[in-house]
C-alpha cells in the first residue's frame, strides 16, 4: 500500500498518509517552516488585534526572478519583495559558483505571488450567488429590492455562504496569496504528497532553498513545500518595514491593510444592489397571471422596482450586514434574541454613529478574542463546538 496521500483516497486513508508525510517524510532539522493546515491558519489574513483585514495594492512592488525564462511579472508586498530579491541574488550568486547545480530550484521561477484580494473576493461572491439563487425565479418573480433580499436572507439561513470580506478572507475559499506576503515557486497540486517528495523534498537544491530562506526572513510552507510566506516577526523583517516607510507590526497592518469590518457592509450594499440589476433587472418587466372580473385568466404587466444607492438608508444595510455576519459566524439564538440585537445596535447607531455601530457588530461576531496574530486549530475546534451548543431559529424579514 503506498504511503502518499492523495485528495481522491477515503478519508481514513488520506487521514493516516498525510500523518505519514507529517512525521516520517518531511525532515524534522527544518524550524522556518509553517502549516497552514494546522497552526497557522490566519496567517497575514488578520493583525494583531485579530480582525480580519484586506490587503491594500499601493504598496506591492515587483518581483524579481533569476529565470531570464520568465516573462510575466508577479509582485508582492514592497518589504517582502525587497527581501524575495535579495534573495534571489544569493541564488544567482550560487549558481554563478557553481555552488548548487541545476534543479527544478535553480533557476528560481515564480509561478504565483500576490492575488488582488479585492477581486478575488468579487469573483467568488458572484460565483457563490449564481450558485445559491433560483435565477429563473429571480427573472420572472422578484419584482422589487425587498422581495430580493427576503430571498436574500433566507439563503443565508440555509446555506453556508462566504458573502462578507470578513468571512471570505478568514476562509480557507481565500488564498493565501491574497496577503501579499506569499510567493510560490510552482503551481503543483498540495494535495499530492508524491509530488511534494519527488519534486521538491529530493530535489538537490531544497536544502539550500529552506535555509536561504530563513536567511531572508521567509518561512517555507511545510504542505507546499514550493510556498514562500515573509516571517513578519524576525529583526530582519522590521529592518525592510522601516525601509518601507512601517516603523512597526502595527503601522504596517494598519497603513497596508483595510481592518474589513469597518467598510464591509458598503461593499456588501454595492454586491447586493449591483447584483439585483444585473440578474432581477436585466428583465424590467414581467406578466402575471391574474383572474379579471370574469373570471378569465389574462395577463399583467408588473414594472420591476429600480435600485439604486439612495434607495435605502444606511442603518438599513447596517442592519442587513449585522444578520449577515450572525449567519455566517452560525449564531445560535431564536428570533427574540436577534431582534434584541437589531434593537440594541439601532440604539448604539442613534446615539453614538456609525464607527460605534461596527465596532459593535465586529466584538459580537469576532469568534477570537484572545489577541494574538495566529489562532492555533485548537481555537478553531474550540470556537466550532461553542457553536453547536446553542439553538438557532431566525430570521431578517423586511
Amino acid at each position: 500500500m503506498a504511503t502518499i496521500a492523495k485528495n481522491n483516497q477515503k478519508s481514513i486513508e488520506q487521514y493516516t498518509f498525510r500523518k505519514y508525510y507529517d512525521v516520517v517524510y518531511y525532515p524534522k532539522k527544518y524550524t522556518n517552516i509553517i502549516d497552514f493546515w494546522k497552526n497557522s491558519i490566519l496567517y497575514g489574513k488578520v493583525n494583531t488585534d485579530l480582525n480580519s483585514i484586506m490587503l491594500n495594492t499601493n504598496n506591492l512592488k515587483v518581483l524579481k526572478t533569476s529565470n531570464i525564462n520568465q516573462a510575466n511579472q508577479f509582485y508582492a508586498m514592497s518589504f517582502v519583495a525587497d527581501a524575495f530579491n535579495e534573495m534571489v541574488v544569493e541564488f544567482q550568486r550560487a549558481d554563478q559558483l557553481s555552488s548548487i547545480p541545476k534543479s527544478k530550484l535553480n533557476p528560481l521561477k515564480i509561478v504565483r505571488a500576490t492575488i488582488i484580494p479585492q477581486n478575488n473576493y468579487n469573483e467568488t461572491i458572484r460565483l457563490f450567488l449564481d450558485t445559491s439563487f433560483d435565477q429563473n425565479k429571480l427573472r420572472n418573480k422578484i419584482t422589487n429590492l425587498n422581495d430580493f433580499l427576503n430571498e436574500f436572507c433566507f439563503l443565508m439561513g440555509s446555506t453556508s455562504l462566504y458573502v462578507s470580506q470578513t468571512s471570505f478572507i478568514m476562509s480557507n475559499v481565500a488564498s493565501p496569496t491574497v496577503t501579499g506576503l506569499v510567493v510560490e515557486l510552482s503551481n503543483l497540486n498540495n494535495g499530492d504528497d508524491q509530488q511534494k517528495v519527488d519534486q521538491y523534498l529530493n530535489d538537490p537544491n531544497y536544502k539550500f532553498l529552506i535555509n536561504t530562506a530563513e536567511k531572508y526572513s521567509f518561512f517555507v510552507d511545510k504542505n507546499a513545500p514550493w510556498r514562500l510566506v515573509f516571517n513578519l516577526s524576525t529583526n530582519y523583517a522590521l529592518e525592510k518595514m522601516k525601509q518601507n516607510n512601517f516603523n512597526s507590526l502595527d503601522e504596517m497592518f494598519a497603513n497596508a491593510y483595510t481592518t474589513t469590518y469597518t467598510t464591509d457592509w458598503k461593499v456588501l450594499k454595492d454586491t447586493l444592489i449591483q447584483y439585483y440589476n444585473d440578474k432581477v433587472f436585466v428583465k424590467n418587466k414581467i406578466q402575471n397571471p391574474v383572474l379579471n372580473n370574469e373570471g378569465q385568466i389574462v395577463s399583467q404587466t408588473i414594472n420591476k422596482q429600480i435600485i439604486n444607492n439612495n434607495t435605502y438608508d444606511d442603518l438599513f444595510w447596517i442592519k442587513m450586514y449585522y444578520y449577515v455576519r450572525l449567519r455566517e459566524e452560525d449564531f445560535r439564538i431564536n428570533q427574540n434574541q436577534f431582534e434584541n440585537k437589531i434593537n440594541r445596535l439601532t440604539a448604539i447607531y442613534n446615539s453614538s454613529g456609525e464607527k460605534a455601530a461596527l465596532e459593535y457588530i465586529n466584538k459580537d461576531t469576532k469568534p477570537f478574542l484572545d489577541g494574538g496574530t495566529n489562532p492555533s486549530y485548537d481555537q478553531v475546534i474550540e470556537v466550532n463546538k461553542k457553536k453547536k451548543m446553542k439553538s438557532s431559529n431566525f430570521i431578517y424579514k423586511f
